[in-house]
């Protein structure tokens, strides 16, 4: 009888049993089979992680012992944290002392061909797994991973919102390496291609870093917030493009300029209150000097009061608070606006201490 029709009914003795005795006629074909379909049927029978463990332990260790890399592959496939956490138990004994020397990629082979994403998520779990196990094994596992990954950042150009948890992962588990998060990781997220995905990435990151800022593994939150300012090219810039749909400015119901600035508003605000002034003087420059030269993309906009309200005035009070320098094309931009409001041909803005200066006017009397 197939073991395939019968794997449901068994005991978790009998498992157990048919496991053992399969072991001892591995290396011929038909044992190596057997053994594949049983690795098959548990892995996907639904048995709780005891009886996993229990079954697949003996396999693995077999195989380990033996050096018979076929089945260990298919069973590292199928269930790579049981195999992991066996490898790791394997490891400490025959490499005790000397755990620098162990050849990761013999044993992980599988994971260096994923994409970055997908070795950051086999990194997380291994590395939690190996670290409980035995923390010298460990330490050979993260300076190998940390030498892999190099390699993935050095060639991945595209980041996107689904990666977020990863990047938070990777920061968390390898904190103590502050150097690599700041110089290597995340210039290379993000300096990446420039899309829509991967600005709200980078924004997201910033407000995860600020919000959990006080967790030991995120202390040196103020060197993440330059580091991802410096090398992130104008991305955190607010457009002007994103104030209002301008084919349809006209057609739909007026806009929420709270929910569109809310984020750009935050973003300034958290980047004064952990100390980083440089890059927030430099976004809110570039920011408002595009909405300068290109004022025509946004200077019809429904609702200049809105505007005014959810972005201008609270970035302004921030400068009136003395949290960083004034930035003239931000006062540029109100004027623009207030033009656009009162609808009067005001004289600019005076160079004079004294303010807006205006032209005397002549009265005639009838």
């Amino acid at each position: 009888m197939l073991f395939a029709e019968t794997t449901h009914e068994m005991t978790d003795n009998l498992i157990l049993t048919t496991v053992e005795s399969s072991i001892d006629g591995l290396y011929t074909p038909e044992g190596h089979f057997l053994t594949e379909n049983i690795i098959d049927e548990l892995c996907d029978s639904g048995n709780d992680t005891q009886v996993l463990c229990t079954c697949i332990n003996p396999i693995v260790n077999w195989c380990l012992r033996s050096g018979y890399m076929p089945l260990y592959t298919t069973a590292f496939q199928k269930t790579p944290i049981t195999v992991v956490h066996v490898l790791v138990e394997y490891l400490a004994k025959k490499y005790q002392g000397s755990e620098d020397s162990i050849d990761w990629k013999e044993w992980l082979d599988d994971i260096t061909k994923k994409p970055i994403g997908r070795f950051g998520i086999s990194y997380r779990n291994f590395s939690r797994t190996i670290l409980a196990v035995s923390p010298p094994v460990w330490k050979s596992f993260d300076a190998w991973s940390e030498t892999i990954m190099d390699e993935k950042l050095d060639s991945e150009l595209s980041w996107e919102y689904k990666d977020l948890e990863m990047i938070l992962d990777l920061i968390r588990l390898r904190c103590d390496n502050t150097h690599w998060i700041v110089n290597r990781l995340l210039p290379r997220v993000a300096s990446g291609y420039h899309n829509e995905g991967h600005s709200a990435l980078l924004i997201q990151l910033l407000f995860h870093i600020y919000q959990f800022r006080k967790e030991p593994q995120l202390k040196h939150a103020k060197a993440m917030f330059e580091s991802i300012i410096n090398h992130s090219d104008g991305k955190l810039n607010f457009s002007p493009d994103r104030l209002e749909p301008t084919e349809e400015a006209w057609l739909v119901q007026t806009p929420r300029h709270d929910m569109i600035c809310g984020p750009f508003v935050r973003l300034t605000t958290e980047c004064h209150a952990i100390g980083a002034f440089v890059e927030a003087s430099r976004i809110l420059k570039e920011t408002f000097s595009l909405f300068v030269t290109e004022k025509v993309k946004w200077i019809l906009v429904k609702d200049p009061f809105g505007l005014i309200f959810c972005l201008i005035t609270p970035l302004i009070r921030l400068s009136a608070d003395g949290l960083w320098r004034k930035v003239p094309a931000l006062l540029e931009v109100l004027e623009l606006l207030v033009r656009k409001i009162i609808r009067l041909d005001l004289p600019r803005q005076s160079q004079a201490v004294g303010g807006l200066a205006f032209p005397r006017m002549r009265l005639w009397v009838l």
